[in-house]
């Protein structure tokens, strides 16, 4: 995993014609201007990046700006969620990302399956949703054959980068809650429905971005005249849990995370999520005792993750690679 350090700077422009749609085994040359660069930056890496396959593709590298000697030729996909990434790289963590806007690419259109359609109803562009709320997702969705599964994508940079909230939702879903973690708010975030056919084809929507801000401070109010009523009969607020993580491990190798975590309420249900994005990784399964582990296949080391119980309980935990 590489950090950013901001010491790559520079602006960089795509020039290659990547509108689309294109078809499979098209080839488009990859080239690209840049100016105003650091002397951090010494070469640029290009990548094909298939948001909806969750897939990328190294096209190459140069030690300038220019094109790539040999052109993109365009796979055996079909998404509409394509796009190229070139990087500034300099050494160590000077990096600098740059990308193009998506464009489609497809099977021959003598192949007589269509690719699906998706269209998102929920939530609406420039909705404003509060950090650790429950943002109810809806989309509708057909496909002439049938449609296989569903993923769910969160971006907090305005559509730059992409992160998975849910995976392989059934194909007879229609809807997701997603739970967002605590915290400060994004000013630009973006949710995307991908769609998934039997064929494997797929097709996404968006919404356009809306605003994750941090809490409102009340606006003070005049206090109202009292008047005395009885006192009702004091009720019990539950007291939330305490969960604590004893164990928070990536083996990078087999790009496999292990959370080991407990309650002092044995009837809750612990949940982990990626602490800096809220993306939410699985449930962990309870060995009794108060006693919870979970282990899942994950991309990335999430550096830091929440473990969340349904009573009200959290802890967060630094995760430890190797």
């Amino acid at each position: 995993m590489v950090i950013p350090s901001g010491e790559a700077t520079g602006t960089l422009t795509i020039t290659s014609d990547l509108r689309g749609p294109f078809r499979t085994g098209d080839q488009v040359p990859i080239c690209w201007t840049a100016s105003g660069l650091s002397l951090a930056a010494d070469s640029f890496e290009a990548y094909l990046f298939m948001d909806g396959n969750q897939r990328s593709v190294s096209l190459g590298g140069m030690g300038t700006a220019g094109c790539l000697p040999l052109p993109l030729t365009m796979p055996f996909v079909s998404t509409d969620s394509a796009r190229v990434g070139i990087k500034i790289y300099g050494t160590y963590n000077r990096v600098k990302w740059f990308f193009s806007e998506p464009f489609t690419i497809r099977p021959d259109a003598r192949i007589p399956d269509a690719a699906p359609t998706v269209a998102l109803l929920s939530p609406v562009s420039g909705a404003s949703i509060a950090p650790g709320s429950s943002v109810p997702i809806a989309w509708s969705a057909s496909d002439d054959e049938g449609l296989r599964s569903f993923d769910v994508h969160g971006s907090y940079d305005g559509g730059r980068t992409w992160h998975v909230i849910a995976r392989d939702l059934p194909g007879s879903a229609r809807s997701y809650t997603w739970q967002t973690a605590p915290g400060s708010g994004f000013a630009s975030v973006q949710v995307r429905v991908v769609a998934h056919d039997l064929r494997f084809q797929n097709s996404s929507a968006t919404n356009s971005s809306g605003t994750t801000p941090p809490p409102a401070t009340p606006t003070p109010t005049p206090a109202p005249t009292l008047t005395p009523t009885p006192l009702p009969t004091a009720t019990a607020t539950p007291t939330p849990d305490t969960v604590s993580i004893s164990r928070a491990e990536y083996t990078v190798s087999k790009k496999q995370l292990r959370v080991e975590a407990s309650s002092t309420r044995s009837a809750a249900t612990l949940k982990a999520y990626v602490t800096a994005t809220g993306e939410y990784i699985g449930t962990l399964s309870s060995g009794g005792n108060g006693r919870y582990s979970g282990q899942w296949s994950w991309p990335v080391n999430p550096q830091n993750i929440t473990v969340r119980s349904s009573l009200g309980g959290t802890a967060t935990r630094s995760v430890t690679a190797r």
